[in-house]
């Protein structure tokens, strides 16, 4: 029998944009600042930042790579913000350390610098995507770690930003990563990531009820997404969506 919802979910169910919960941390938009207080104690965890790239100037290099993506592409810095918030929900419910969510949430909101490298016109094509538009627009994750090493990004946030696009069942991109192959940081961000896209009208398309959203995660639980992660968002978000009807018996 379907499980079905325990309440009617709303919009304010889904967390606002992480400058406006927490003003000053984490808006990328009007300052490095917090870009450069997250690398600090990210550094101070990691041995492996080199001494010889001063924090600022990695703040300062990855700001200029925001700021540049959201020239590019209006969008980029709402949906980055709004991916950085649900991961960090997701991750708080997972139990992440400190050290981790601050991983967290600058690879969220770098994740998709790597579109710098696709064409504009992919970018702001008013319509489905052909094949070989797609072929260009996978090689973002990887073009966005490519981008953010010479910054002397953390090599965990890189690690992020390469995979998130992975899937749960090795069938993603770029490296066809399976399970728990793939950074947990990267598959909350997957997630993140698809609930937002889908909670935003595109040129082409309407955005979905926050149920159907839902829905449409569930559906790839085990497949595309990370039961872990699908359940901790239904836990963060203190929902739970009527079961796929393929799982009705």
């Amino acid at each position: 029998m379907a499980r079905t919802a325990a309440r009617t979910m709303t919009r304010a169910d889904v967390p606002p944009p992480w400058n406006s919960r927490r003003r000053g941390e984490g808006d990328f938009e009007a300052s490095p600042e917090w870009v450069r207080a997250d690398l600090r104690r990210i550094a101070s965890q990691e041995k492996s930042v080199p001494i010889e790239s001063p924090v600022h100037e990695t703040a300062r290099a990855i700001q200029a790579l925001l700021d540049l993506a959201g020239a590019a592409d209006p969008a980029f810095r709402e949906h980055s913000l709004n991916v950085a918030a649900v991961s960090l929900r997701v991750g708080e419910t997972l139990g992440l350390r400190r050290h981790e969510l601050e991983v967290l949430r600058l690879a969220a909101a770098v994740h998709d610098v790597g579109k710098l490298a696709v064409p504009p016109e992919i970018i702001s094509k008013p319509g489905p995507l052909d094949e070989a538009e797609w072929a260009a627009m996978r090689l973002h994750p990887a073009a966005g770690a490519n981008l953010l090493e010479p910054c002397a990004t953390p090599p965990d946030v890189l690690a992020i930003v390469r995979s998130h696009h992975e899937r749960w069942d090795g069938t993603g991109y770029p490296q066809g990563l399976a399970g728990e192959e793939i950074p947990l940081g990267a598959r909350i961000i997957h997630v993140a990531d698809a609930l937002d896209s889908m909670l935003t009208a595109q040129i082409y398309r309407h955005a979905l009820t926050e149920e159907d959203a839902l829905a449409e995660l569930r559906r790839g639980e085990g497949t595309q997404f990370c039961p872990r992660c699908i359940r901790a968002l239904e836990q963060a978000l203190g929902v739970r969506v009527a079961a796929p009807e393929s799982a009705v018996s």
